[in-house]
């Protein structure tokens, strides 16, 4: 299966290549095309026009909007409210503006397409007509050094018509003496030239200091993008908004290089995980930390909901991504899984904006290939032959046909609403912004809603002193269900839709859900969907206010105080009507957390540039930040009337349980970094941070992480810097140390559980003992990482390149060691054990322009390797979903020189075809042809856990993402397509849809099964006796590669000349997300990860385990963006 969906990549990706190749020939090759004005008479343009008592203003966009001429006017002299009324059909203009004349104390004069609009010289009113006559024009645009600049665009202003330079910067076109030309170009200053009686008109354009000095977002700071050293990743809003979604984690899908985002569910706000270059923890946590407007923010995340949702995307003006240590270490110790900045929007100096964002859609799902009753009964009936027993549905003809997908599925609907205002002027800045989000999802009754208002304010109080803030609240309620697969009666609502019989009923003959049915365990998907309550309220402050004072021009101070709070409170109640809570008169649960984390931070930062080679850039600093957690929870059952719901649990005859918890942690850190520049060239960068935390002991405690930077622009040396081809180039260096808290509070202490009753002289004694020993020197887990990157831009930059090679070496891994028997504690918390991850990244970017139509591309690749260098005691660890799920229990293998995501099972080599062949196998399990073949690797005879082997990786191996951006005139079209190459997925699915036993149903790909020798080596025959259901085998590792059309956009804006001024911007849209998957998988989706609980108790993200996740559905959405 992997072959040929590989064939199809190879030759994707020479399509990809090729198109990239005509896009290089634009930027290398631009050919100019010579325009010509046509200009027509005000005699000969016909209109029509009608108006009752408007303003002049009116009649005049109107015949803008409906001819190509252009009015020009002094508006301190013309009456434009002067009211007046037209009525004309197949007119002249020079009609019209007759009529005009009549109503207004106005003449007219046609200057080519300009009509000039003006008071009489005398009494008397004229309509006039001046044909300037056109020069060929012919010139050279060059940069300030005298090199030639192709791609200069060449416009007359007020028309369309233009041209654009060659290859040796050379130009020509036709004016008339009262044009005024326009030259423009990428990262140059636009210059307006008179044509009077020139025919040759040479330029030198002006580099433009804002467009080179591109600045970005870094830790604690800002910093010129040509500046860095080190590895760092940025998407503006522009193109967060090319992708309408209700959380940023999806617009960031395929952007950036060395970023792996993977939708955990497509449930409405669900759950996300995020890799940059790869996965360092193997029980720790492998999530990048998020810095909001400075604020280092920790969002939880399950499979069904996702921390991210509560961030308005719409809020956001960039996001930053630190890759590396130099860019990573000032956050310590917690940098090594990359930290991600996110920078939310403020007001623009001499702008003052309204603006309605909005866009409305539709989502659907397509079913996975199911068995119907007929052919169910067909297959269940020959299974019974098999086995010496009568059909079970002599009759089939006669029993119900269900389709539970149907059922369940339903067609989503999203809906977002954005209202914002900003303003700025030299003194302040502000932007209020409020959000309305609402999704329901592709499964009934699953849904997720959000409210959010933002507004940021930023003062200058004098020259040196300025002051600022940054607020955010948002409420979210989210309707969750129980989507995840967990076999047997705890199975899932897709799950059991995919597994139930087609024949087996929703209801009995009393109106109750039917649960088991037959040989069928598992719970009733239509139950799941209607009658458990799941809800959870959300509700998230942020704040963070900060004072800067200049104390000299060179040293400044920075004072920030922030705060966040965020409240959940989870409501679940089963009734009568539910599995959960049939048998015990209804379960409700009601389970409510606060949190509340602030952080103060004090930065001095010094910049001085020491005459014309040397510049500092350098800050220290303070930051202190605590968190204080708290939880709730009560269950009860029993309730004499369902209708209580969770409302007063205390109507319930039994309380379950009740339980709190509540605990807090503490940073401290001293920061300093420092940025010495020589002569514009060479960069380095020295960087440390000493942290203090309380989650470990007093000797260890404090921990310093510190890296060093060096960068060499290349271009800037004699050899190249007059090149024509190379416009920059920067090779870069990195090593440093960053680290990873561990995500238990308090593994370094002893802990005590109250919950240890034991017997005293016949006496139930209740108390508390010790359930973890204490380990004082517990400490981070530490990666050192080594970065080398190239920085390029060829072309005057029309052409750029980034190309990194990094190595991350993360030791002092978090193992739980086993204790002897004798001590009482089962395991204590110890550092030992390292993991590396390698791999390159490159990008490649280019912008064509000529006249009206502009191209922007980027190609993004990256390549990632993971292995597991030491473990404790060399020991391997085998993981799975838990005890408590019914099918397979262990499937991940944790061995020294693997990969932390290897798959672990029996190797499946076909099915057995005739009996010979099982007698030659020296097999002496109980196998018949038609059962499948699993490799006896020791050669014993006996298959058994010594003969498991390694049968997969969830670990790509190579992602990509493809972006392009079109617009022509007022039209625009932008798409995105990612991939994933070379991963497998462990679809658990499969192991329940193929058990061939008579228990479930079946996929249509089963009625292919096997009937007799050479018949099908893939498909057993139906037996109760199937022999790798409840087995980790290769059966259930599936290639996972996939090429998405992730999102695909068309707009159109309007002309602001159909509006009246007050309308600065109209755009609309209509968006596809997720049309367009390739790939091989059998599933619903290839992006799938699954979460649960390890057999050691520890939470774990799965990756590549599709065991009944919510599929992720394919999306319409239409759009509307207006500024006034």
């Amino acid at each position: 299966m992997k072959k040929p969906l590989l064939r199809q990549l190879i030759m994707l990706s020479k399509r990809i290549l090729y198109a990239f190749a005509i896009q290089l020939i634009f930027c290398s090759v631009l050919l100019a095309n010579t325009g010509k004005a046509q200009m027509k008479s005000i005699s000969e343009v016909m209109v029509s026009i009608s108006l009752d008592n408007q303003p002049l203003s009116k009649a005049f966009s109107q015949l803008e909007r409906k001819t190509d001429f252009k009015f020009t006017y002094n508006p301190n002299t013309i009456p434009l409210d002067q009211r007046v009324s037209l009525d004309l059909e197949s007119a002249t203009v020079y009609q019209v503006l007759e009529n005009l004349i009549r109503q207004t104390n106005l003449s007219f004069v046609q200057i080519n397409k300009n009509i000039h609009v003006k008071l009489p010289s005398g009494s008397e009113k004229t309509i006039s007509i001046q044909e300037l006559e056109f020069i060929d024009i012919r010139g050279k645009v060059s940069d300030a050094s005298g090199q030639p600049l192709p791609g200069v665009t060449v416009i007359i202003e007020g028309t369309t018509t233009g041209t654009v330079t060659d290859i040796d910067g050379n130009y020509s076109l036709s004016a008339s003496e009262g044009d005024i030309l326009v030259f423009s170009f990428v990262g140059f200053e636009s210059q307006r030239i008179s044509v009077g009686n020139q025919t040759t008109i040479d330029i030198q354009l002006i580099e433009d200091a804002r467009s080179l000095e591109e600045v970005i977002v870094v830790g604690y700071g800002q910093i010129n993008r040509r500046d860095i050293t080190g590895s760092v990743g940025s998407v503006n809003a522009e193109k967060l908004n090319e992708v309408p979604t209700a959380s940023f984690d999806q617009a960031l899908q395929g952007r950036v290089a060395g970023v792996n985002i993977i939708k955990d569910s497509g449930a409405p706000g669900g759950g996300v995980t995020v890799q940059i270059r790869g996965i360092n923890s193997i029980n720790g946590n492998n999530n990048p930390l998020y810095v909001i407007d400075g604020f280092p923010i920790i969002f939880s995340q399950s499979a069904n909901s996702s921390g991210l949702a509560q961030i308005n995307p719409g809020d956001i003006e960039s996001i930053e991504i630190l890759k590396d240590a130099s860019a990573t270490a000032i956050y310590g110790t917690r940098g090594a899984n990359g930290v991600i900045l996110i920078t939310t929007k403020s007001g623009k100096k001499g702008r003052s904006d309204f603006d309605f964002q909005m866009f409305t859609g539709v989502s659907s799902i397509s079913k996975l290939p199911v068995l119907n009753t007929l052919e169910f009964a067909e297959i269940t009936n020959t299974l019974d032959i098999n086995e010496g027993n009568s059909p079970r549905y002599p009759n089939p003809q006669s029993l119900p046909n269900i389709d539970y997908q149907e059922q369940i599925f339903q067609s989503g609907m999203q809906q977002n609403y954005q209202l914002s205002y900003s303003s700025g002027n030299e003194k302040s800045n502000y932007a209020i912004i409020g959000n309305y989000y609402n999704e329901e999802g592709v499964i009934r009754n699953s849904s997720f809603e959000r409210f959010s208002l933002r507004v940021n304010a930023n003062h200058n109080v004098n020259d040196r002193f300025r002051i600022g803030n940054y607020l955010t609240i948002s409420r979210t309620n989210n309707d969750l269900l129980s989507t995840e697969g967990r076999g047997g009666q705890g199975g899932g609502i897709v799950q059991n839709a995919i597994l139930r019989p087609p024949n087996a009923p929703i209801f009995d003959e009393t109106g109750d859900y039917v649960f088991n049915f037959e040989e069928f365990v598992g719970n009733n998907p239509i139950s799941l969907v209607n009658e458990p309550i799941n809800q959870t309220l959300g509700f998230r402050f942020l704040g963070n206010v900060f004072l800067e004072y200049d104390l000299t021009k060179d040293l400044k101070i920075r004072v920030t105080a922030g705060a966040t709070s965020n409240f959940q409170k989870n409501n679940q109640f089963f009734s009568t009507r539910t599995f959960q809570g049939r048998n015990v008169d209804g379960v409700g649960t009601v389970f409510s957390s606060q949190n509340f984390n602030w952080l103060n931070e004090n930065i001095l930062t010094y910049n001085k540039k020491f005459g014309n080679d040397h510049q500092i850039n350098a800050l220290i600093g303070f930051s202190s930040q605590k968190d204080f957690y708290e939880s709730q929870s009560s269950t009860s059952s029993g309730f004499p009337s369902q209708d209580f719901l969770f409302n007063n649990l205390g109507a319930g005859s039994l309380n379950i349980a009740v339980g709190s918890n509540r605990q807090q942690w503490a940073l401290a850190s001293y920061i300093f970094r420092a940025n010495y520049t020589l002569k514009d060239k060479y960069l380095f960068t020295f960087t440390g941070r000493r942290d203090g935390s309380s989650r470990f002991g007093a000797d260890t405690r404090w921990g310093f992480f510190p890296s060093g930077a060096f960068a060499w622009r290349i271009s800037d040396e004699g050899f190249l810097k007059n090149s024509e081809i190379i416009s920059d180039l920067k090779l870069r260096t990195s090593i440093g140390v960053t680290g990873n808290e561990p995500t238990n509070l308090y593994g370094s202490q002893s802990l005590l559980s109250p919950n240890s009753p034991y017997i005293f002289e016949q006496n139930l004694i209740v108390g508390v003992s010790p359930i973890a020993l204490a380990n004082p020197d517990l400490g981070w887990e530490r990666s050192r990482m080594i970065n080398i990157g190239i920085d390029g831009g060829l072309f005057d930059n029309r052409l750029t390149f980034t190309l990194d090679y990094y190595n991350n070496l993360t030791n002092d891994l978090i193992f739980s060691q086993p204790l002897p028997d004798h001590i009482g504690l089962g395991s204590v918390l110890v550092n030992l054990g390292s993991t590396r991850n390698k791999g390159f990244e490159f990008t490649i970017g280019s912008d064509v322009f000529v006249n009206e139509f502009k191209w922007n591309t980027n190609l993004n690749f990256s390549l990632n390797r993971n292995e597991v260098l030491e473990l404790l005691n060399n020991q391997q660890i085998l993981r799975g979903i838990g005890p408590n799920i019914s099918a397979v229990s262990e499937f991940n293998l944790i061995r020294e020189g693997l990969p932390i995501t290897t798959f672990f099972g029996y190797q499946v080599d076909g099915i057995y075809q005739t009996q010979e062949q099982i007698a030659q196998s020296g097999i002496s399990e109980n196998v018949q042809p038609g059962d499948i073949i699993r490799r006896d690797i020791n050669g014993d005879g006996v298959v058994n856990d010594q003969d498991r082997m390694i049968i997969g990786d969830a670990q790509p191996d190579f992602i990509f993402g493809f972006a392009n951006n079109f617009s022509y005139k007022n039209f625009d079209l932008n798409f995105l397509i990612n991939g994933v190459v070379g991963n497998e997925i462990l679809n658990m699915n499969r192991y329940e849809l193929f058990s061939m036993d008579g228990r479930n149903n079946l996929p249509r790909e089963a009625l292919n099964y096997w009937t007799g020798p050479g018949t099908s080596n893939t498909i057993p025959r139906p037996s109760a006796r199937a022999n790798f259901r409840n087995r980790a085998t290769s059966f259930g590792i599936e290639d996972g590669t996939f090429i998405r059309l992730r999102n695909i956009s068309l707009g159109y804006t309007f002309p602001t000349s159909m509006f009246n001024e007050k309308v600065k911007n109209l755009r609309v849209y209509v968006t596809g997300q997720n049309l367009i998957t390739i790939t091989n998988y059998s599933g619903f989706d290839p992006e799938v990860n699954s979460f649960a609980n390890g057999g050691s108790g520890v939470n774990f993200n799965i990756q590549g385990l599709d065991y009944g996740s919510f599929p992720r559905p394919k999306t319409i959405l239409l759009g509307l963006n207006l500024t006034f």
